[in-house]
């Protein structure tokens, strides 16, 4: 309905600027670029209604909508570990502030709120090897995926610039530099991110060691 909506107001635009030159005039810089603009997404708007009859009548599609109850459960567990990992965040943030200071760089010797719940699940789950890899490993997967699928959806801008859209197998080769150079930069500060979830893990976890006294 999106697609058929658009593509009536192209049409419209179209036989405006058909009826505006009809008598032969010469054709503004302006209009001329109005005009290129429409032909690509014309030509856009034809490839994407093709793609979504082929996949209104896929076996995939089918599928999809089979398991949508599963899709759904799967999106509320979602919704709950980025809620964890936010008030994980969260709780070492407030910890810092009250145990620490800024003459300190905020460093924590002993983590006084034990109520963290990424930090909790994974330094006990380090107990059974290698349990914890494969959370983390998880963790990070998802948290990449919505970076790149966030980036896919809103596209590139700069401030209020848009700049380039990202379109699988249409992206222009600078728009997939960029998306290239945001995804680095996310997983730069994922690194740190990790030290802020889940400090105990992220150090020695459950890794201790006992002095003997004389």
């Amino acid at each position: 309905a999106v697609v058929s909506t658009q593509s009536t107001g192209r049409e419209e635009k179209e036989r405006q600027l058909a009826a505006k030159y009809a008598d032969g005039r010469p054709v503004i810089p302006s209009d001329r670029r109005l005009m290129q603009k429409l032909a690509r997404d014309k030509e856009r708007y034809s490839e994407l209604q093709r793609l979504v009859e082929s996949e209104h009548h896929s076996c995939w599609r089918k599928i999809l909508i089979c398991c949508r109850p599963f899709s759904i459960v799967l999106g509320i567990f979602l919704t709950l570990v980025s809620l964890a990992f936010m008030a994980s965040a969260t709780v070492t943030l407030v910890d810092k502030y009250v145990y620490s200071n800024y003459t300190l760089g905020y460093v924590l010797t002993t983590v006084h709120y034990k109520y963290s719940p990424i930090n909790y699940i994974l330094t006990y789950a380090q107990l059974v090897f290698p349990l914890d890899y494969i959370l983390v490993l998880l963790l990070v997967f998802y948290i990449a995926s919505c970076t790149v699928n966030g980036i896919r959806r809103i596209g590139i801008w700069f401030l209020w610039v848009k700049m380039f859209e990202v379109i699988p197998g249409r992206t222009m080769p600078q728009g997939l530099l960029l998306l290239s150079a945001l995804f680095s930069y996310a997983m730069v500060a994922l690194n740190q991110l990790m030290m802020v979830a889940m400090p105990t893990y992220s150090t020695y976890g459950s890794q201790h060691y006992m002095v003997k006294e004389n």
